[in-house]
């Protein structure tokens, strides 16, 4: 399991700690079987808040207790989308003590977000997504750098994408919503709890062509020219002056 070059890559200059959690959140709803998210900075850095965010956005449950695997190497999670294995190779006394762990059998049922990959060598399969969390000085924020290695390349790319689109809902939240057996990809944008808030349920597929961003049921229409395997279909309404019965749940276009 030979790492890769790196073949894309993108920097967030600034982070602080309610983004990076974002950040984790987001990763969650990107995540599928046999992704490996590589977390990457010294003690402190903050690897296990993120590791932290992207189980708990999986489990749905944000008060689970989420303990650092540092002394038990990994611990295993099961999430109604699929099964996660959270490795902190700190205490690796040996690459290949590895294979031990159980990657290989995590990332064919799961995804594995691994601690410290520096001490797996090159053990580590050659496709993921390696992400690098620097101090900006005074501990208040974070460099991060997200570094797409193998099949991660083009991913990364719509993954930021993704995000431009969400930061324009500002404190809008990412629900991931449960599609049908096609090779779409479902979520909801929340924009805020507060009453009025704004339900937003757009779809990922898989076709070939351009980033489409549809705004059905608004004002008007919007095509992002991004090339990539992937379309997105938004639909928003507009606030009421009394929040329409069960917003905070907003179907998935078909």
């Amino acid at each position: 399991m030979l790492a890769s070059v790196v073949t894309a890559s993108h920097v967030i200059a600034s982070v602080s700690e309610p983004e990076l959690v974002r950040l984790g959140e987001h990763l969650a709803f990107i995540a599928r079987r046999g992704d490996l998210f590589a977390l990457s900075g010294e003690l402190g850095a903050g690897k296990t808040t993120l590791a932290r965010a992207i189980i708990h956005a999986l489990t749905g449950n944000k008060s689970e207790e989420i303990p650092s695997p540092t002394f038990t190497l990994v611990q295993s999670y099961a999430t109604p989308r699929m099964p996660v294995a959270h490795l902190d190779l700190y205490r690796l006394r040996a690459p290949s003590e590895l294979e031990e762990l159980g990657l290989d059998l995590a990332l064919n049922e799961g995804i594995a977000i691994v601690e410290w990959p520096e001490q797996a060598g090159d053990w580590l399969p050659a496709s993921q997504l390696l992400v690098r969390l620097d101090d900006n000085g005074g501990g208040a924020t974070r460099r991060v750098t997200l570094s797409a290695h193998g099949a991660w390349a083009s991913r990364l790319d719509r993954f930021v994408a993704m995000r431009t689109l969400i930061a324009e809902g500002d404190d809008a939240e990412l629900l991931y919503l449960q599609g049908d057996a096609s090779v779409g990809r479902y979520g909801g944008l929340l924009r805020g709890s507060r009453p009025g808030a704004i339900p937003v349920a757009w779809a990922l597929t898989g076709l070939l062509g351009v980033l489409n961003v549809l705004a059905m049921l608004s004002i008007g229409v919007f095509v992002l020219p991004v090339t990539a395997a992937l379309t997105i279909a938004c639909a928003t309404r507009r606030p009421r002056s009394k929040p329409p019965r069960g917003a905070e749940h907003p179907a998935a276009l078909g």
